[in-house]
Parts: structure tokens; sequence; C-alpha cells
């Protein structure tokens, strides 16, 4: 027979049958793939610590052995019970077994009634107590099991146990199956523990970083809050109130171009001026080179808190071995001291805190550039703007029934007959750049006369555009716009 016809024919016979299988196959490496990756691993050996430290405590609070609390557990899940039920029916039955319940009541009757000895039952570990409670509950009645197991266990540890005895099979074969394990949790429970605690110092020692950060921007941010508390919002509302009447009067008297020719005019009068004032201050490049200094100060810090931290616990580990009577976070926190002491200024911690220092020095010295730029950064785009805005709603207040508070009617330039010397002329600031950025040879300097020429022209430019807007171009009654 033809091989290719046989080997048609066998695809056809097994197709229908491997197409599903290999689906299958397909969706179970999927599902295997999914519980051994990297993740999911991660993810069970951080909850493995996090469970063992767990019964660890809880062992360490019950009296009881941590394979015991670990059957108990996996016992009241088989049965629907949470697993963390099982400290507070352990501590409760501590207490009977003492012979008085948390009402007070005496239990060596309550046992027994049930056909049990309070001696009997103290001999046993703590799931044979559990297992031998349940089992007598389970020879009562609803009623009878109830009262008796709530004489024991209290009200919630009663309808807990009621439903145990009523499935002591499983709780019994959950704890069977769990006994192989136990084993293994009585090695992990003090390990992880340990490993928790000695977290807790590592956690510590960073959260330094985030301690001297905040005490140094703690001044800083109640600043600002004690800012914003001043405010009186009240008049804020007022002059919102006043501005929305203002901008109708400019629609009424039809001023909108004229209004905003002036108002771009003075808006790049403002910017300019603040660019050159900031740039041309000594005190921002300090404050940026101090800003700099202190980030790679803090970069550097955080490596060597970082290094500091690992090398004290390396350092700790063989303490540890080599005394092993002394609490290992004891000796962590020795060795940690001795490296930070040893390192000095150049500390991780200190080189933090200087860091942020100069960071903060570099910031409230910008802070005083800008400032200083924005208290000097007036001029005369500007003051026309404000006076034209100033006669508009002088007018728009008039209209809306407050007379008095119109400024009066001024002829052409009478509100800049007086000398503006509040403002330093953009030009020469930008000029000055130059000199601050390397001396009289440096093409800043050519750079920065440049820029002066090209902001003039601009200012030149927008002032015939509000000309041709219908505005009076710099001449004319200002308040009568």
């Amino acid at each position: 027979m033809n091989s290719g016809v046989l080997q048609f024919s066998l695809g056809l016979a097994t197709g229908g049958f491997l197409n599903p299988l290999n689906s299958t196959i397909g969706k179970l490496a999927g599902f295997i793939g999914g519980m051994v990756s990297l993740g999911a691993i991660t993810e069970g050996v951080m909850s493995a610590i996090e469970r063992g430290a767990a019964l660890e405590h809880l062992s360490k609070r019950t009296d009881t052995s941590v394979g015991s609390l670990f059957k108990l557990e996996k016992g009241f899940e088989a049965v629907g019970i949470e697993a963390d039920s099982v400290g507070s029916v352990l501590f409760k039955l501590r207490k009977s077994l003492g012979g008085v319940n948390e009402y007070g009541e005496d239990t060596r009757n309550v046992f027994y009634r049930m056909g049990l000895s309070i001696d009997a039952l103290k001999k046993m570990n703590a799931p044979q107590q559990i297992q031998a409670i349940a089992a007598a509950l389970a020879k009562l009645n609803i009623s009878g099991a109830s009262n008796a197991a709530g004489s024991i266990f209290g009200r919630e540890g009663a309808a807990q146990m009621v439903q145990l005895s009523r499935s002591a099979g499983e709780f019994s074969d959950a704890m069977r199956k769990a006994n192989q394990y136990s084993a293994l949790w009585e090695k992990l429970a003090p390990a992880a523990d340990h490993l928790e605690r000695s977290m807790k110092f590592v956690r510590m020692e960073i959260d330094v970083i985030g301690t001297e950060v905040a005490t140094q921007l703690l001044p800083m941010l109640q600043g600002c809050v004690d800012a914003i508390s001043k405010i009186n919002f009240t008049k804020i509302a007022s002059g919102l109130g006043e501005t929305i009447l203002t901008i109708k009067e400019v629609f009424v008297e039809g001023k909108l171009g004229e209004f905003l020719s002036q108002g771009l005019l003075a808006g790049l009068e403002k910017f300019a001026n603040v660019v050159g004032g900031i740039l041309g201050n000594p005190s921002y490049w300090k404050g940026l080179f101090d800003v700099m200094v202190g980030e790679f100060q803090v970069a550097i810090g955080t490596m060597i808190s970082a290094a500091e931290v690992y090398g004290a616990t390396i350092t700790a580990v063989f303490d540890k071995a080599a005394h092993p009577g002394t609490d290992w976070g004891v000796l962590y926190q020795q060795s940690f001291a001795a490296i930070d002491k040893g390192l000095g200024k150049f500390s991780g911690g200190n080189l933090i805190l200087s860091g942020v220092q100069s960071m903060t020095k570099g910031v409230k010295e910008q802070a005083g550039a800008l400032a200083d730029a924005w208290k000097n950064s007036g001029g005369p785009e500007q003051d026309k703007f404000g006076s034209m805005v100033a006669g508009l709603h002088g007018r728009a207040m008039k209209r809306a029934g407050q007379p008095g508070e119109a400024p009066g009617e001024a002829p052409a330039g009478s509100n800049f007959a007086t000398a503006q010397n509040h403002y330093k002329n953009e030009s020469n600031i930008f000029e000055k750049m130059g000199f601050v950025t390397g001396g009289s040879a440096n093409p800043m300097i050519d750079l920065s006369r440049r820029t002066a020429s090209a902001t003039e022209k601009t200012v030149n430019l927008l002032t015939s555009i509000r000309s041709l807007l219908g505005g009076a171009g710099g001449a004319g009654a200002v308040n009568q716009l």
C-alpha cells in the first residue's frame, strides 16, 4: 500500500482522539505551569513564613505544640470551621480544665455527666482532648450537646464544637492526613518567627530614611498649611463676584479686542521679566547646585544604608553561630551600630540627612530667587493693563449701583505721569545673564542680547496688532476703555 495513503488513513483514524487529548494536555500544562511559576512559588514561600510565625505565636499563647495546632487547624477546616478559631477554642478549654469556666461555674460535673474526667483529659495532647470531647458530645441530643459545649467553650465555641461533633469522622481523618506534615511545621515555625522579628529590625532601619525626610520637610509643610488657614475666603468670594462684573463690562463696552491685546502684551512682559530675573539671580543657580548635591547625597546614602543593613545581617548570622545563646535581634542591632559608627559622617543615615538639608536649602534659595524676580517683574505694559482693568472695574461697580468706587475719568497718559522705578527693564536683565554664567567673553552675552531684542520686537508687533483691533496703540485715555 502506498505509504502516503497509509499515513492519511491513520491521521483520519486518530485525529478525533488525539485533538481533544492535545487540548487537555495543553490546559493541564498551563495549570501546572501556573502552580510552579516563580511568582506562585514566591507567594507560597511568603505565605508559609507568615503562617509559621503565626503558629509559633499561637503555640506560646496556648502552650500547645505547633504540630498539634497545625493538625487541629486542618481538622477544623475539614468540617467547615475557620482555622483561626483553634486559638479561641483551646484558650477556653484550658480555662475549663482548671475546674471553672469563663462564667465562674464549676466544670467538673459537666465533664463527669459527659463521661469524661478532667484529670484524664489533662494527660492528653490538644488534638486528643478535642476528639474525646467531640465524641462525648456526639452521644448527646442537640439540646444536651449545646448546653454541655456552652459550659466548656462558651456561646461561640459551643456552636463550633457541636458542629465538629456531628462530623467527628471527617475531623479525625483530616488530622490523620495532616500528621505527616506536622513535623515540618514544627521545624519551620520557630525559624519563621525569628525571620519575622529580624525583618522588623530591617524595616525600622529603612524607615529612618522617611523619618529624616519628614523631619526636614515638616516645618515647610506646616508653613504652607498655616498660610492657607489665614486666607480670607469670604474676601476671595467677593472679589470673584467683582471680577465677573468687570469681565461683563468688557463686553458691554465692546472692548474685548483691546482688552485681550493689552493683556497679552502685559503677560509677555511679565513672563520675560520673571524669567530674566530668575536666570539673572545668582541665588537661583546656587540653589540648583545645592539641590543636585543633595539628591546625589541621598542616593549614595540610600545605597550605603542598604549595604549597612546587609552587612549587619551577615555579621549577625556569624555571631549567632558563635554565640547561639544570644538573641539574633540583639546581635543585629550591635552589628549595625558598629558599622554605622565606623562610617561616621559617611554613614547612610548621615549622608541622607545632609542631602535632605542641602536639598531644602537649595529649594529655599530658588524660591527666594523666584520671589525677587516676581517682585521686580513690573513694566509699562502691565501698568497700562492694570489701569485698564481698574477703569473697567470702577465703571462696572458704578453700573451695578455702587457709586463712588469708579476712578475719575483722566486724560490719556495721566496714569503714567510718574516715573515707573519699581520694575527693571527686561533687556538689561537678559544682558546681565551672560556675566552670571561666565563673564563678558561668554557666548551667553550675545544670546541674551539677541533674546532681549527679539522680546522687544514681539512687544512692538503685539502693540501694532492691538491698534489694528481698534485700540489706541498706547495713545488715548486708557480709563475710557
